[in-house]
């Protein structure tokens, strides 16, 4: 019974591992993508390498690393939201990187504020033509 109990464990160790190995692989991956220029690669492999990482605990430098990465990555994408996420995740559970975090978040509400700001002038252009089409009508 001693024995099994020590193959169990010994077995559970060697599964540690290769999932400890796996995920370094993935990261290791995922920075070779953005080292050759393959943004789209390198997203999935730093998005996968995030969902290793268990929710509720504080990050290690890699991880941090990672969603820095992942947040840059979907700020330049525009997509902000995803981005937002990332960088607050860094925020509550990074012991490092949050002065980097912040600044992400800065840069997405400078973002939010100047679509904001587009959406308004767009608006406000397409407002001017319905008005300027109602007068050419009334004209005719």
């Amino acid at each position: 019974i001693a024995a099994s109990h020590q193959n169990n464990n010994n077995n559970r160790q060697q599964q540690q591992n290769v999932a400890i190995e796996y995920k370094l692989c993935v990261l290791q991956l995922a920075k070779l993508y953005h080292v050759v220029g393959n943004v789209s690669e390198s997203k999935k492999k730093y998005a996968k390498y995030v969902s290793f990482v268990a929710g509720n605990k504080m990050l290690s430098d890699a991880e941090i690393e990672a969603l820095i990465k992942l947040a840059e990555i979907c700020l330049d994408q525009n997509e902000l939201h995803d981005a937002l996420q990332y960088a607050q995740r860094i925020i509550q559970f990074g012991q490092k990187g949050k002065d980097t975090a912040n600044k992400i978040i800065q840069q997405i509400k400078a973002a939010n504020l100047e679509q904001a700001e587009s959406n308004t002038k767009a608006n406000e252009t397409e407002q001017r033509q319905e008005d300027g089409d109602g007068e050419e009508q009334d004209e005719d």
